[in-house]
């Protein structure tokens, strides 16, 4: 799945008390562009127990000249109403994003149903 992805941000809070570089994760860039692609891969079809996604991508920044994302989900139905699924994103920016892995149970209000 090859995709392209853009993105230009304008915040109406351009100053802030703290240095950007020093990676404090709250601060707010005034204006920020990236632009960029790269090739996804999907395991499982739609109403099924098991599916998962991953993706890498490279993308030009204004702000930081360039950066790479791997980012990524499985879900598996483990009863008619709940799923276990874990999902991450990390970034090569080591100041400038938040990289997360997270697990979790997803409990459907409506029973899966199963083609």
């Amino acid at each position: 799945m090859p995709f392209i992805e853009s993105s230009y941000l304008k915040s109406s809070i351009s100053w802030s008390p703290t240095l950007a570089a020093s990676g404090y994760p709250y601060w707010i860039i005034a204006n920020r562009f990236y632009a960029g692609g790269g090739l996804g891969w999907r395991f499982g079809k739609e109403n099924t127990d098991f599916n998962s996604r991953i993706e890498a991508a490279w993308f030009y920044d204004d702000y930081s000249n360039e950066f790479k994302r791997i980012m990524g989900e499985v879900s598996y139905q483990i009863f008619d109403f709940t799923a276990i699924t874990t999902s991450f994103e990390i970034y090569s920016q080591s100041k400038f994003y938040s990289n997360a892995i997270q697990f979790g149970v997803k409990y459907n209000l409506k029973k899966k149903q199963k083609k």
